[in-house]
């Protein structure tokens, strides 16, 4: 395991607010993920309820009402791409129940002691993200070849929804890079 100090792992606890009841529900999606699934089995408006509270909660909403951050056909699309080919109940949001299960089970994705992954990498800061705080950078250059580290002015979870001129603008840049 990286050998992190106390302080540096107190900056990756889940930001403070609302977020200690979306921690509940990932306790609760990791300890019983299958519920997840069944409940949402054959019922388009419980899923779709589901996937908007995500978006909802998970969006950076500090400029913006929800409603400016994505389109109804973003949303919509989104929605229907579980609702019709079985998703929630097949993969999808019960595969991320069943990812927080594993972590729960295997102790998340952990390095040996020492051990470095050498892939150019990089990292963008959404400062909306609300699941998580970003680690500080002399831990993640630690860890990983951070060839590129952008902090971002807005984003949050769904970044690459919310504000893909940002995210296409930094992924490109960090392509020219390598």
């Amino acid at each position: 395991m990286l050998d992190v100090p106390h302080v540096t792992r107190t900056t990756l606890l889940p930001k403070q607010g609302g977020r200690h009841d979306a921690v509940r529900g990932e306790r609760l999606q990791a300890s019983k993920p299958q519920s997840l699934a069944w409940l949402g089995a054959n019922n388009p408006v419980g899923q779709a309820a589901w996937i908007l509270e995500r978006f909802h909660d998970w969006a950076d909403l500090s400029t913006r009402p929800f409603e400016q951050v994505f389109t109804r056909d973003q949303l919509l699309t989104n929605i229907m791409l579980y609702v019709t080919t079985g998703g929630f109940t097949t993969g999808g949001f019960t595969t991320g129940a069943w990812y927080y299960r594993a972590l729960l089970e295997e102790g998340g994705p952990v390095l040996a002691q020492g051990q470095r992954c050498e892939t150019p990498t990089a990292f963008a800061n959404f400062p909306g993200e609300s699941l998580y705080k970003p680690p500080p950078r002399s831990w993640a250059d630690r860890a990983y070849n951070i060839t590129r580290w952008t902090d971002q002015p807005r984003g949050g979870h769904f970044a690459a929804m919310e504000e893909p001129g940002l995210f296409v603008d930094d992924v490109r840049s960090w392509a020219r890079e390598l």
